[in-house]
């Protein structure tokens, strides 16, 4: 049996369980990787280039985080489910 575990950090885990795993680090991902992360959750509703370019920036400056981008793509989908007004 496998067991995957998950943390946002090492910091108040104990000795004893660090030592009976691997401990395998993954960076956020940034630049380019990063906008296809982006281009891809956001995927099948229509958001101009320049919206993806702009939620890129946020998230690496840390004004936005990837949860944040799970609720503004929900915010998105709610505002395209609402009447237009003309």
């Amino acid at each position: 049996m496998t067991w995957i575990l998950t943390a946002n950090g090492l910091e108040g885990l104990s000795a004893p369980l660090l030592d009976r795993v691997t401990v395998f680090q993954a960076r956020h991902p940034t630049g380019s990787d990063l906008e296809r992360l982006v281009i891809r959750v956001l995927d099948g509703l229509e958001v101009d280039e320049r919206v993806v370019m702009r939620i890129t920036a946020e998230i690496e400056g840390g004004r936005l985080t990837l949860r944040g981008l799970d609720r503004l793509k929900n915010n998105f989908r709610a505002l395209g489910r609402r009447p237009m007004l003309h």
